[in-house]
């Protein structure tokens, strides 16, 4: 079984001390790119550290067993059931977000208005030009808050765009930099950028676009985020169980059907961000 190094990210004193001691500490009390989340010490291990190939890597937030219910416990024993050839390991929360959303992007969208024209406006300019609107994600490829692990093949393809995401956002001269560092609400704040949202869907984006072996947490066993929506379980796992048939078979009826129960899903429930 190859090996899980899985590190847990804290930029302070209170989440060093609420890490989960079944991961590996990752300091970030420097914090030094509070503006760029996550990504600015995921991004500098990897630039700064050698992968062996045949083992697998994560890089968890503090708010990991917050936002999933999951513990490194939990997370260890699936692992021991996986094969060792699996590529991508998907430890994404908000179960019922995967199944009800067609995509990630659309799921962003809902939340930062404007979004997914700024997303497209990027894979554009990296000649990336499928059209977001149009993918259809599930709990296979979808992926929320960096929340996996991967062997290092998957994460030279991550760093690849990510280091095209950071320099654009970076070079002030760049076309897309104003768009990329806009600002978009997060938990009634406006302090978090569009580029922040692109970077966490970059993971899914790889994975619908190329057939990675990869396997995810079973759905709805970890947390949902609105509750409302969460009470129709069963039409849900339907909902995620058919866009992952016309993901396989490319027949449009599967597709109607998931459009047919998602729009009867909204009907009876109002959808609003949790925030």
């Amino acid at each position: 079984m190859p090996k899980a190094n899985i590190y847990q990210i804290f930029y302070n004193q209170q989440t060093q001390e609420s890490l989960d001691k079944g991961f590996i500490p990752l300091n970030n009390l420097q914090n030094s790119r509070p503006d760029w989340g996550e990504f600015w010490v995921i991004r500098n291990f990897l630039l700064n550290n050698d992968l062996k190939e045949d083992e697998w890597y994560g890089f968890l937030s503090p708010k990991f067993h917050e936002k999933t219910g999951l513990d490194s416990t939990q997370v260890h024993q699936f692992i021991k059931s996986i094969s060792a050839d699996t590529e991508i390991i998907l430890l994404s929360p908000f179960w019922e977000l995967i199944a009800f959303f067609p995509n990630t992007f659309s799921q962003g969208e809902f939340w930062h208005p404007g979004l997914t024209a700024v997303a497209q406006n990027f894979f554009n300019a990296i000649d990336e030009p499928k059209n977001i609107k149009n993918l259809i994600m599930h709990s296979g490829n979808t992926v929320y808050c960096n929340y996996f692990l991967a062997k290092p093949s998957f994460w030279r393809s991550w760093l690849s765009i990510g280091n095209q995401l950071f320099d654009f956002s970076e070079n002030k001269s760049h076309p897309l930099h104003q768009q990329l560092n806009t600002p978009t609400s997060h938990n009634s704040h406006n302090n978090y950028t569009f580029k922040i949202f692109i970077q966490e869907r970059l993971a899914s984006y790889l994975l619908v676009n190329k057939n990675w072996n990869r396997i995810n947490y079973p759905l709805s066993s970890t947390n949902s985020l609105i509750s409302d929506i969460a009470l129709f379980k069963d039409e849900l796992i339907s909902c995620d169980a058919l866009k992952f048939q016309y993901s396989s078979t490319g027949h449009q009826v599967y597709l109607d059907e998931y459009l047919r129960l998602k729009n009867e899903i909204s009907r009876r429930v109002n959808i609003k961000s949790p925030e």
